[in-house]
């Protein structure tokens, strides 16, 4: 490419990167406008049959398939879609979206330009394959969890990353927090005795999150066929997801390390196999509810819910009162079913506090979650008061701040119904002062809206 050319093409890669990532993905599959800060598709590159697999981020140009992993801008998506080059997907965009002109386009090309249509992708049909297993039951995924938690140890290095996080030595200890183990033959042997010895075979971790196996790890004996189970090295703490009946239902890991737009919390799952690799048997974490129960329950008629397990661990502990995380503020969906077994366990639950992040002050897409989660929980417990829990972001992004430093008398409760009634209003009076949705208004302007007239008029009635 020559040298005036090579600019001229910069300046168009510049500017079909700005072109809107939905724009440029409904052009091929339909995109669902979700009105928060990710769109849904089905994503085209394997066989999805669900929506909230596939997420399109327009502000960071971003798009993941959190099933099959794929990942990228709209110069990739177009790039796998066509099976092009770098450059012609960029020059395709420019030209289908008329940055430039045909006879521009074949003089980047060098030649006459002959993919310029843009065909609509059919819906991908999902073909019987061996690669995801259905996830097993509650009685499954805890002995299998607990399979690697008895061949696993806490290391020095996250059980003092712990203590700094304001756990007691019994906390810790209560958690079973551990530090995931490198993966060997004889330790996956270890794993294997354990189930045995426990009433529990290898074969149920074709159920469980986190294990697979491969067609060459078969075994057959007469007309038995067995696999190995293995699972891949994780570098970090692995972190127990309870539910209401103490059973071990998930696994997280915190990341030792994490670079770019990795997450520092993720899933032990081994839904990977289902992307073009060796792996077969995979199965999907999913997003299950923890449960805390404190050590001396002194309000059984109390739940909190909040997000994440530490804080729900740090909670329970401070408040004496069994508590609930959700992994993610949209995950509440199965929050009933725990709710139902601490009912039957503790009598009615009277009192329901939320304490989700304080910098739901800016930010809508978890407000939405609250909302819909309390309509959930009520139409199931209508006769329990359910407040939200208030407190000024400087003292701490999270609840569990508060108590570390002492602030817990910072904390205030508020009614939901006022808290939600008020939050409303500001959504309508900034939708129609700016003129856009509300995930396009910026979130100072947000923030400025939820201090006036939210949390500022709730704290002086709050108790």
């Amino acid at each position: 490419m020559k040298q005036g050319t090579s600019a001229f093409f910069n300046k168009v890669k510049a500017e079909v990167k700005k072109l809107s990532l939905s724009d440029v993905i409904s052009e091929y599959i339909e995109v669902k406008v979700t009105g928060y800060a990710n769109n849904d598709a089905l994503c085209p590159f394997h066989g999805d049959e669900k929506f909230g697999n596939f997420k399109i981020h327009d502000e960071k140009n971003l798009y993941k398939c959190f099933s099959c992993d794929e990942t990228g801008d709209g110069i990739n998506f177009v790039r796998e879609i066509e099976n092009i080059g770098f450059k012609e997907a960029v020059i395709k965009l420019a030209y289908t979206h008329n940055i430039i002109s045909k006879k521009q386009s074949e003089e980047l090309l060098g030649g006459v330009m002959t993919n310029s249509e843009i065909k609509q992708i059919k819906k991908k049909k999902k073909e019987k394959s061996d690669d995801i297993a259905p996830k097993g039951d509650n009685e499954i995924l805890d002995a299998g969890f607990r399979a690697l938690m008895s061949v696993s140890t806490l290391s020095e290095e996250h059980k003092t990353a712990l203590l700094e996080r304001g756990m007691t030595e019994e906390m810790i200890k209560r958690g079973e927090y551990f530090t995931f183990p490198k993966v060997t033959n004889e330790l996956l042997k270890e794993m294997y005795v354990h189930l045995k010895e426990t009433g529990s075979c290898s074969q149920i971790l074709k159920q469980v999150p986190g294990f697979v196996t491969a067609e060459h790890l078969k075994q057959v004996q007469g007309n038995e066929v067995r696999y190995l189970y293995t699972f891949t090295n994780q570098n970090g703490l692995g972190i127990p997801i309870r539910n209401a009946s103490g059973q071990i239902v998930g696994m997280q890991v915190r990341k030792d390390k994490v670079e770019g737009d990795i997450k520092r919390y993720g899933w032990f799952s081994s839904s990977y196999a289902s992307n073009k690799n060796v792996y077969k048997h995979g199965t999907e974490a999913g997003a299950p509810i923890h449960v805390s129960y404190p050590e001396e329950n002194k309000f059984k008629n109390v739940v909190f819910i909040t997000e994440g397990v530490f804080k729900s661990e740090s909670i329970a502990n401070h408040f004496k009162a069994t508590t609930l995380s959700v992994q993610g503020v949209g995950n509440y969906k199965a929050i009933l079913e725990d709710l139902e077994l601490i009912r039957e366990q503790q009598g009615d639950i009277e009192h329901i506090y939320i304490a989700f992040d304080a910098d739901m002050a800016h930010n809508v897409n978890v407000y939405n979650h609250l909302k819909k989660m309390v309509e959930l929980i009520k139409s199931e417990f209508p006769e329990t008061k359910i407040y939200n829990s208030l407190w000024d972001e400087k003292f701490g992004k999270g609840i569990d701040d508060l108590i570390q430093e002492g602030n817990v008398n910072k904390l205030k409760r508020v009614s939901v119904e006022s808290f939600i009634e008020k939050y409303d209003i500001i959504i309508e009076k900034l939708i129609e002062e700016h003129q856009e949705k509300i995930v396009k208004v910026k979130k100072h302007f947000i923030k400025e809206a939820f201090v006036a007239d939210v949390y500022t008029p709730l704290m002086k009635k709050a108790n």
